[in-house]
């Protein structure tokens, strides 16, 4: 199975823009923290930013053109979408409000695709592009493309105090440094919106592509029987990466969210197993964290690194949480031929893929 198209749409823009920003900068974007995740606490859901990034239908619209490749095939879609705009005092009801509904993303796709068949909304949290993969690959026994599409806009604002309880950024002096995977002095993860969009095909197919990964392995399990529903464990994580084939990767692209729990179990995880010498950096210092979207997007980044061979440094990293590992702080161009990309998300789900570069 193979990916032969990607593209995303981000606060920083499209795949190309939120890539050359992570090369070219050395920081989060202030408005992750002073001005997205905040006004929801400060100025209400009627604010400007508030309405602008809360509608998850209208983050596709700018990736939503079918190309022409996809045109007289048989295609199928799997998309979803986080919730937003929910308040528990309101009165829930059905389709009149439709951002209670995480099928409203499908729904915007085969409509303007005029798509009847093949049609599936899932959701597994912050890691749900990997149980789609393997949805995708049934899938393509039938049919000719599977585009996995997701976005997410989805602060919950009865869910504020539970993201400040695990250590959510909101506020910083220093909002250019609020997000900083992987250094001592990180003060938890920094929400941010955003949609991608996959496009995945059989062999005999992505041929035809010039540029193409192939998920040569894809896993997941759910590490839900230690009341750990909101936080990584070091058994959860071990039991996933015991099930990769992890010779010869060039590049670790880590979950690395930021919080203090997190990047401390990834951290003595890599160390354990022996991963001294494999770059591991973590996008989320410059994208943020897109929640349920961030499997999907990071996928998407990571083809594009594999595309440039360049693996984008760790932001804001100056005081490594582990001196052995090579927790990269400065761009490195390397032919980048096999990666291995993780996520992990709420309810204990915990999920990789390995992609491979072919010619």
């Amino acid at each position: 199975m193979y990916i032969v198209d990607y593209e995303i749409n981000h606060f920083l823009g499209n795949v190309e823009e939120v890539f050359n920003f992570g090369i070219r900068e050395n920081k989060t974007p202030a408005f992750l923290v002073n001005g997205y995740p905040v006004i929801w606490k400060n100025f209400g859901k009627n604010s400007i930013l508030a309405q602008r990034y809360s509608k998850e239908v209208e983050l596709f619209d700018e990736i939503l053109e079918k190309p022409d490749y996809l045109k007289n095939r048989k295609i199928a879609v799997i998309a979803s979408s986080g919730l937003s705009e929910i308040e528990l005092s309101k009165p829930f009801v059905p389709y009149k409000n439709s951002h209670y509904l995480t099928n409203k993303v499908l729904s915007h796709i085969v409509r303007k695709w005029k798509i009847e068949e093949y049609c599936f909304c899932t959701y597994n949290a912050c890691a749900s592009i990997f149980p789609d993969f393997y949805i995708a690959k049934q899938l393509l026994k039938e049919v000719d493309f599977v585009i996995l599409a997701f976005s997410a806009a989805n602060i919950l604002i009865n869910s504020l105090p539970i993201y400040e309880m695990m250590g959510v950024c909101f506020k910083t002096e220093e909002p250019e440094k609020s997000s900083r995977p992987f250094d001592r002095e990180r003060k938890g993860f920094v929400i941010a919106s955003g949609a991608y969009l996959l496009v995945l095909t059989k062999k005999e197919i992505a041929k035809d592509f010039n540029f193409k990964v192939k998920i040569s392995e894809f896993h997941w399990i759910y590490d839900s029987f230690k009341n750990n529903l909101f936080h990584l464990t070091k058994d959860g994580l071990k039991k996933l990466l015991k099930k990769f084939s992890l010779e010869n990767l060039d590049w670790i692209k880590a979950h690395g969210s930021g919080t203090k729990l997190n990047d401390k179990i990834e951290c003595e995880v890599f160390k354990e197993m022996e991963f001294f010498e494999i770059p591991i950096t973590s996008f989320k210092g410059f994208v943020g964290h897109t929640l349920s979207a961030c499997s999907g997007i990071e996928i998407a980044l990571a083809c594009e690194s594999m595309k440039r061979n360049m693996i984008i440094k760790n932001v804001n990293l100056e005081e490594k949480e582990d001196n052995e590992l090579d927790l990269i702080i400065t761009n490195r161009k390397k032919e980048l031929r096999r990666v291995l990309c993780l996520n992990y998300g709420f309810g204990g789900i915990i999920g990789g893929a390995i992609l491979e570069k072919e010619d």
